[in-house]
Formats: C-alpha cells, structure tokens, sequence
C-alpha cells in the first residue's frame, strides 16, 4: 500500500527526522519526502499502515498534512 501527503516540511533536518520516526513507527516501510516538490510530498510505503499514525505525527510537530489522492 502507498499513500501520499501533502505538507508543510520545508526542512531537510526535519524531513530526515521524520523519515526515521515514521520508519520506526510503521515496520517494513519505506518513507521518503520530496522537498523540491511544491506540495512537499510525503509517500509512505508499506504492506499494512495507518494515515492517522502518520497524521498524528506530523500534527504534533505543527505540520500542516492532508493526505492527496493521485
């Protein structure tokens, strides 16, 4: 399963952090976050995983996030 978000991470720091949150937080998964996009782009692939754990995170560090459909 792949989904897609769009956010406010402007931060190469920060979008690295978040990258290996989310890895620890969803097992098996590959995260990666496009900076140069303009939507600055969040997919997160796994085989089984919540958007709301990926909400919750991001909202905790004042991260605006809205999930995209492609």
């Amino acid at each position: 399963m792949v989904k897609v978000y769009k956010t406010s991470i402007n931060d190469p720091r920060l979008a690295k952090n978040i990258q290996a949150e989310l890895s620890e937080l969803i097992l098996d998964s590959m995260v990666t976050i496009d900076l140069e996009d303009c939507d600055k782009v969040l997919r997160v692939q796994a085989n089984r995983f919540c958007s709301s754990t990926v909400i919750e995170l991001l909202e905790k560090k004042r991260i605006k996030v809205e999930i995209m459909d492609w």
